[in-house]
């Protein structure tokens, strides 16, 4: 049996050159999923196509090979007008045309293909790469899916001999598909986190902006008057460099007079009594001397459903009579 293979040593790949026009009439070309633009949109968020050869996958083709005696293991993925093969065993073609595509057939029909005889099949007969190399004889193809439940490829098993491959057989090509499923999903995931990360670190890039640039002075206190954060403006009104307020308590500037009023209002904020205060009032500079500034101090909440913190606006007042 193995006399009549092609060897598949690591010295030797079978040479595939395919191109759609080359298929014959009796061939039939696979189908067109009805969803077919989702499908290309979920592939190619992946990014795999044209990619470097990676060890991770080449060490399931290898395996899946090993374990179905097969001279040929391939992860096909299906674009829009080719087959594409991320990993392979036995061939040194990187592509073909979809049109000659066994496994555009398992993506267009969503489950597994089994072939025990090609030129006996009619989708297959008239097919390139059965009439030429690699003479393609017996295929199995399981589809590989997306985590959004996309088929965009196949692990698939051929052989220049005929034979129907077994249940177990099947069975197996589709556990080393799960392999291959979750090493796409794993970079699926890694790809989404990656695109979360950048639009994060944008909004935060062009909140700081906003924040800085404010025609105002904006501060973020902790419900005890902690100060977070503080724009340019807002220690200007307050007379204070920014060391000076960062970590420290904001209501330890408001004058004695004007503190217990405030500390009111603050209360009534946060038992949820009212959801907003303006109030004027004098603060200490740093020169030691008290201005009249004018707060607006509104309670916000992150994620947590009690409030989280004080967002305080701050501008100047003017001078008492």
């Amino acid at each position: 049996m193995g006399a009549d293979r092609p060897s598949t040593s690591s010295n030797h790949v079978v040479k595939v050159m395919i191109s759609g026009q080359q298929a014959r009439t009796s061939m039939q070309p696979p189908g067109i999923p009805d969803d077919e633009a989702d499908r290309l949109i979920a592939l190619y968020r992946l990014n795999l196509l044209d990619t470097a050869p990676e060890e991770s996958f080449d060490r399931v083709t290898r395996l899946a090979a090993r374990a179905l005696h097969v001279p040929f293991l391939l992860v096909s993925l299906i674009d829009e007008h080719r087959q594409w093969f991320k990993s392979s065993v036995g061939l040194d073609a990187k592509e073909t045309s979809r049109e000659v595509s066994f496994c555009g057939h398992v993506v267009f029909n969503r489950r597994a293909l089994v072939v025990p005889d090609a030129t006996r099949d009619p989708r297959f007969a008239g097919n390139p790469l059965v009439s030429g190399p690699p003479h393609i004889r017996a295929y199995a193809g399981v589809p590989l899916f997306t985590r959004d439940d996309q088929p965009i490829g196949t692990l698939c098993a051929i052989d220049t001999l005929v034979r129907d491959f077994t249940e177990d057989e099947v069975d197996s090509l589709r556990d080393h598909a799960g392999i291959v499923e979750e090493l796409i999903q794993a970079r699926d995931a890694s790809l989404l986190a990656l695109g979360t990360l950048k639009y994060v670190a944008e909004r935060e890039r062009l909140f700081r902006a906003t924040f800085e640039d404010a025609s105002f002075g904006i501060a973020h206190l902790d419900l005890n008057g902690v100060l977070r954060r503080m724009n340019r403006l807002g220690c200007a009104l307050l007379g204070q460099p920014r060391v000076n307020l960062q970590a420290h308590c904001l209501f330890d500037l408001i004058h004695p007079d004007d503190a217990q009023r405030n500390q009111a209002l603050i209360a009534k904020a946060i038992s949820g009594e009212i959801s907003r205060y303006h109030i004027d009032l004098r603060t200490r500079r740093q020169d030691g001397l008290y201005q009249p500034i004018k707060l607006d101090v509104s309670i916000h909440q992150d994620l947590a459903p009690r409030p989280d913190y004080l967002l305080v606006s701050i501008a100047a007042a003017p001078p008492p009579a």
